[in-house]
């Protein structure tokens, strides 16, 4: 794949980001952190997948390439997931702390 193409799949990636109905204001950043984190998969993968020696469209792709492909895209993801989960399921914000943490909120911004 040459670097042309691969800017090509980034800014595919970016298209379909803001086709998507990605929200135009996503913490105060206009949203471009989602369609830099879109746009980053494609920009890191697809030379990976290059140097794996993987052809889109090939009859038979070698097996390390496909051992890559199956590692981005089904692997990886999967490890980051659960990773997120093992964080949100021991992270301290239970239904009473956040109901005290609102109080606080609008106690500062009736002040």
């Amino acid at each position: 794949m040459s670097n042309s193409q691969t800017r090509q799949a980034v800014a595919y990636a970016n298209l379909q980001a803001i086709q998507s109905g990605a929200p135009a204001h996503v913490d105060g950043d206009g949203g471009h952190r989602l369609r830099s984190g879109n746009a980053a998969a494609p920009a890191l993968a697809l030379p990976l997948l290059q140097w794996a020696g993987y052809r889109s469209g090939a009859a038979d792709n070698p097996h390390g390439a496909l051992l890559v492909l199956l590692g981005l895209y089904c692997i990886l993801p999967l490890v980051l997931k659960l990773a997120v989960m093992a964080l949100m399921w021991r992270f301290p914000l239970d239904a009473a702390e956040q109901a005290r943490l609102r109080a606080a909120i609008a106690a500062r911004a009736a002040a």
